[in-house]
């Protein structure tokens, strides 16, 4: 399995894009499983040939369709089911992007697929996906060949998505909510109306016209996020998929600002279906696969 992952070099681009990845599994990545995408407000335009098959579950629902489209936000835990060999160049948003860039609000599309991208951009044709997904520069090359292979790559989605960025148009709502998104890295939402000079009725009501998610649900799917990754990075053996610690469940979910341990596992089996222990015990791939690889 390759992947690499990298974020925009262009300024301008990185407003909007968090950052471009790839994604390769061969017939013979026989260790690959199956991932969840868990609940995140970032939607990911996925470029792929055009007979690649997807097929994403959400609990009674499927989505299933080919070739390159965009999957919107998820509010829910979705299992990505992909079979056989597998090319993804993925471009993973900023929350609250599609709507300045597309015109496209949050709430209307979460847990969709669009598959006509050309509804998106005209840039977004099949020559151009085509000519970013050649997959000579993914083979097996000497290590300088294939750094230059990506920065190429990289370079090329900075000047796609310079074409698409031309277009955005930023109102009221986006503004504030980019603003709001700023603030929200580094501290909770109490309060934060005041620091933006509005009220919270106003905020709240954009917040969820851009992003598709309430102010309480983003910061909960942040929180799970950084929850998951510590599990994933810190108490697990990579090597060999085993505990290297038996964890405080009770510390951690004091220092991601849950109210108490039983608070934390409710709502990590609510997002993912499993508890902690449960999660640990599997080692399921359960990450934002999406943009997040480790």
């Amino acid at each position: 399995m390759k992947t690499w992952m990298h974020q925009p070099r262009n300024i301008d681009v990185s407003h909007y894009v968090d950052r471009y990845w790839w994604l390769e599994v061969g017939e013979s990545d026989s260790g690959y499983e199956p991932a969840l995408l868990i609940p995140n407000p970032n939607a990911n335009l996925i470029f792929t040939l055009p007979t690649q098959q997807y097929s994403y579950h959400q609990e009674q629902q499927e989505l299933v369709g080919q070739g390159s489209h965009l999957l919107h936000l998820c509010s829910k835990a979705i299992s990505i089911n992909d079979q056989g060999s597998i090319i993804r160049l993925g471009i993973k948003f900023k929350a609250g992007a599609l709507y300045a860039l597309f015109g496209i609000e949050g709430s209307e599309t979460q847990n969709t697929v669009t598959s006509d991208l050309s509804l998106l951009h005209p840039s977004f044709t099949l020559a151009n996906i085509r000519q970013l997904i050649d997959t000579d520069y993914a083979s097996d090359k000497q290590a300088d060949q294939i750094k230059y292979s990506v920065d190429n790559v990289i370079e090329r989605l900075d000047n796609l998505f310079s074409q698409v960025i031309q277009l955005a148009k930023e109102d009221r709502h986006s503004i504030l909510v980019r603003d709001a998104l700023s603030l929200l890295a580094d501290n909770s939402s109490v309060g934060i109306e005041t620091k933006l000079f509005c009220s919270r009725r106003t905020l709240e009501r954009a917040f969820l016209r851009v992003t598709g998610v309430s102010i309480k649900q983003y910061e909960m799917m942040m929180r799970l996020d950084a929850v998951l990754m510590y599990i994933f990075k810190n108490l697990t053996d990579p090597k060999n998929d085993t505990r290297i610690t038996e964890p405080d469940w009770a510390d951690i979910a004091q220092y991601f600002g849950f109210s108490d341990q039983p608070h934390l596992i409710r709502q990590l089996k609510q997002a993912i279906g499993h508890t902690p222990n449960k999660y640990l015990n599997t080692r399921n791939l359960i990450i934002d696969v999406y943009g997040d690889f480790e």
